[in-house]
């Protein structure tokens, strides 16, 4: 295989490419269905197959189905009854499909790379068991990755197919030779990406720590600018809430469902307690509520570049229709309003905001939002994630809007902007009986006591996260001014960080990450944040003033070891 080559789970974009070879292979070459004008095969369980396919830039070039075991019925029910099959059906039992590999790329080594893919994803979705139909022709392949032939068999059109199931020992015996990422002789690493790919956000920094917090001491000399937790600590009240009762709340179940939580996160935002669900984080709640009102043939618009969660679920994880909303570096990444009310109109699904974006720490104000509403197509729905607001304007938030509106959810981390990123907890906002959706599959006990006993303190004590994103707004001033005096364009940023380019300097961004590591200054790559950020571009989270000085010396002494002259003034 060459270098070109990429595995993933399929888009929206990717399946309508499926649904045409497929015609091609199996009713043009195979005589398997008839031929039908439109040039392309559906079926009904395409509503609920998963896809792993194999590009060659933006071309489908194989693709294998999964089926899951909550399918109405799986492809072999049209050939064999359950009843006669030395099978056991039962929830961890998948089923794949529609091994196809195009004309003149059909070489083993390619279909390999595929089936291990797909059991890359078979792993991860959980499954424990698979059964195929498998093509004569290529039966040994299936056996060496574990499958054992059934002696039943079947014609369709000119194939003969023999029904296979690779079981629970199958499964183990073979496991860590089906899952390896490792390249071999016939290909690069590129080809071996098994999907669903993880997406990366940061954090970089806990190498000089340790996943296992062997060396928690040099938690102090590491500046963690990569991700953009709060330079400030929580509200002492917070603070002493778990500190003076520490062993307890370690010890102690919570109350289920937060209900503390809730009431004082509706008494400080002055909305019923219905108009709330709760997360361990933002991140929970989109793989949650994300997944259960967007699926695979819904309609998506996403900002390019923002943040890389929502391209990842939407494409890797869901697979929808997914389309990107071009952001321009050359107008600093802003959001044209006139552009967007016509993408408003249009009638997508759903359309996800971030705001104050990321990476771009641009920004609608709630004028602007509230007008943009009013365009908004009857079947469309908008997915606001505002966890960054409190640092520009607290008053900027649409959650009244979103309380009263069928077709608004504000998404809300209080990570960020209340020091509590280590606790996980945010939450959603928007009308009754979509939150009602959301607590429905809301596990019990989804916040710890630590972090309910935390957010409680954390949200009677305003003032003083209002004096700290106050200060905040101070020290990015600070920390973009000093930037700039040392040769570093600041793009943006209204937030707690700051998005740089380096366009005018003799060295990439990834080389300057790469320096600054070594000084133990950790600076955030854009790699999957869009296709718009280009290689001279990062983003900096805004520290205090003391840590801001200590990475301004750290990035003047990364660009002088590149031979450029600096007349660094690294002062906050």
């Amino acid at each position: 295989m060459g270098s070109g080559f990429t595995t993933r789970l399929a888009t929206g974009s990717d399946r309508e490419q499926i649904y045409r070879i497929r015609h091609a292979v199996y009713a043009e070459e195979l005589g398997q269905h008839p031929r039908n004008a439109e040039g392309a095969l559906r079926d009904a369980l395409d509503a609920v197959n998963d896809y792993i396919v194999v590009l060659e830039q933006d071309r489908v070039v194989a693709f294998v189905a999964i089926t899951p075991p909550t399918a109405a019925t799986f492809s072999i029910d049209k050939y064999f009854s359950r009843t006669d099959l030395p099978i056991r059906f039962h929830s961890s039992l998948y089923e794949l499909r529609l091994l196809t590999v195009c004309a003149g790329y059909r070489h083993s080594m390619l279909l390999r790379r595929l089936v291990e893919a797909t059991f890359g994803h078979l792993h991860a979705l959980g499954a424990t068991e698979a059964i195929a139909i498998g093509r004569r022709e290529i039966l040994e392949l299936y056996e060496g990755l574990g499958f054992q032939r059934l002696g039943l068999s079947i014609q369709s059109g000119r194939v003969s197919y023999e029904l296979m199931l690779i079981d629970e020992a199958g499964f183990q015996r073979h496991g860590a030779r089906l899952l390896r990422t490792t390249p071999t002789p016939a290909g690069p690493a590129d080809a071996q990406v098994a999907p669903p790919a993880k997406a990366y956000h940061g954090g970089a920094f806990f190498e000089a720590i340790g996943p296992r917090f062997d060396a928690l001491d040099a938690k102090d000399e590491v500046i963690s600018a990569d991700v953009l937790d709060a330079w400030f600590d929580p509200a002492p009240e917070a603070v002493a809430a778990i500190g003076q009762h520490l062993a307890f709340a370690m010890r102690t179940s919570p109350p289920t469902h937060a209900e503390g939580v809730l009431e004082t996160l509706a008494e400080s935002r002055g909305l019923p307690q219905a108009h709330f669900a709760l997360g361990a984080g933002s991140s929970d709640l989109m793989f949650r509520a994300m997944r259960l009102w967007v699926g695979k043939h819904s309609r998506v618009l996403l900002p390019d570049p923002t943040y890389g969660e929502y391209g990842h679920i939407l494409e890797h994880v869901i697979g929808c229709d997914l389309q990107r909303f071009a952001l321009s570096a050359e107008t600093g990444y802003a959001i044209d309003p006139q552009a967007l009310r016509a993408e408003f109109a249009r009638g997508h699904d759903w359309i996800f905001l971030v705001n104050p974006n990321s990476p771009t720490g641009t920004t609608l104000d709630h004028a602007t939002l509230a007008s943009l509403l009013e365009s908004l197509h009857p079947d469309t729905h908008l997915w606001l994630d505002e966890t960054y607001v409190d640092y520009v304007d607290p008053a900027m938030t649409l959650e009244p809007l979103a309380a009263a509106h069928p077709r608004v959810v504000v998404c809300k981390s209080l990570s960020k902007c209340y020091a509590l990123s280590g606790l996980r907890a945010a939450y959603l906002c928007s009308n009754a009986e979509r939150i009602a959706q959301v607590r429905h599959i809301t596990p019990p006990w989804v916040l710890g006591l630590p972090t309910q006993m935390a957010v409680v303190a954390a949200l009677r004590n305003r003032a003083y996260y209002e004096q700290q994103w106050a200060a905040t707004r101070v020290l990015r001033t600070q920390l973009a001014q000093a930037l700039e005096a040392i040769g570093i364009n600041v793009i943006g940023g209204q937030a707690n960080f700051l998005l740089c380019s380096l366009r005018d300097r003799a060295i990439t961004a990834s080389v300057l990450i790469e320096r600054c590591r070594q000084r133990k200054l950790f600076l955030r790559s854009l790699d999957n944040f869009g296709t718009r950020i280009d290689a001279w571009t990062f983003r900096i989270a805004v520290k205090d003033a003391a840590t801001n000085r200590r990475m301004l010396a750290i990035i003047a002494e990364a660009l002088k070891s590149s031979g450029e002259a600096l007349d660094a003034d690294c002062s906050t």
